[in-house]
């Protein structure tokens, strides 16, 4: 049988890590884990059964397909709950979006949380790891990532991918694309309690700035925004809500639409922008005029 690398071992290749900026030398957190699952001394093996969320599917769970087939629905705002954040590097809190996983190392019985965090003006956010032992109140661990000048991380979604051994996590977010425009950034850990574990916020899918830049070559603009992905066997798709500024102000084609794009190959490998990529890029709802 193979063995787990000793205390001793672990201890001794985690000092060679560089920072969690990417300053210094040594490998990147993400390096490390990869190395380590490679090395033929270590032991992982992955389960075949149906899983979702990391759990295995009890016969009487409800699943997405009951909602479709009209057998379950979702709680109205009136049966929902009322959760508690306690984060304190946040300024403040509002509007919050909370994507929840049950803890791996717990095998459910607790939970972690991800959320933004307003940390500056102007519009500064970056994205905080949370704990919970219930499920309602939540206890910021830290921030997951330092955002650089010029930059913010926003309204995290979180997707399990289980077509990889050991599980994979990917963060789908808002960030500053190429043209400093909203785009969508993924970010992956197979050790999501590990706030250090998650990798830099890589660029998935740009936004339009409106500059005729290289990046899009249209004078609209056209934001990749509140981005999220789905993994389906071995098959990755990204989603995201496309706001359409138009030429000006005042073009009355403004609008916001959704858009999804899929098979894609990698959550690292640079997609493309909002108007064309590695894969056809189609409407999932129809366009909605801006409220203004």
């Amino acid at each position: 049988l193979k063995t787990t690398p000793s205390p001793s071992r672990a201890q001794q290749d985690a000092a060679l890590l560089c920072n969690a900026d990417g300053s210094g030398r040594g490998m990147t957190w993400t390096n490390y884990i990869e190395s380590t699952y490679r090395n033929r001394d270590y032991k992982a093996t992955c389960a075949t059964s149906y899983y979702t969320l990391i759990s295995r599917v009890n016969p009487d769970a409800i699943l997405l397909n009951d909602l479709f087939a009209g057998t379950a629905r979702m709680q109205v705002t009136s049966e929902s709950q009322h959760l508690s954040l306690t984060v304190p590097s946040a300024i403040r809190l509002w509007d919050q979006k909370l994507p929840i996983i049950p803890d791996p190392r717990t095998n459910g019985t607790s939970f972690l949380g991800f959320t933004r965090a307003y940390i500056g003006d102007p519009d500064v956010f970056t994205i905080v790891l949370l704990e919970s032992s219930d499920g309602v109140s939540f206890t910021e661990v830290r921030p997951i990532f330092t955002v650089p000048l010029g930059h913010t991380f926003y309204d995290a979604h979180i997707a399990v991918d289980n077509g990889v051994c050991p599980t994979r996590y990917v963060m789908s977010m808002e960030c500053v694309g190429s043209d400093g425009w909203a785009s969508l950034c993924t970010s992956e850990t197979s050790t999501p309690w590990f706030p250090e574990s998650w990798s830099n916020p890589f660029i998935l899918v740009n936004g339009c700035s409106g500059d005729m830049s290289a990046t899009c070559h249209t004078n609209a603009k056209q934001s990749a925004s509140t981005g999220v992905s789905l993994v389906d066997g071995a098959t990755r798709y990204t989603a995201w809500t496309q706001v359409y500024d138009g030429v000006s102000s005042s073009d009355p084609l403004a609008h916001t639409y959704s858009q999804c794009t899929g098979p894609i190959a990698s959550y690292s490998k640079y997609f493309g922008n909002v108007m064309a990529g590695t894969a056809p890029i189609a409407n999932m709802l129809p366009s909605e005029p801006h409220p203004y």
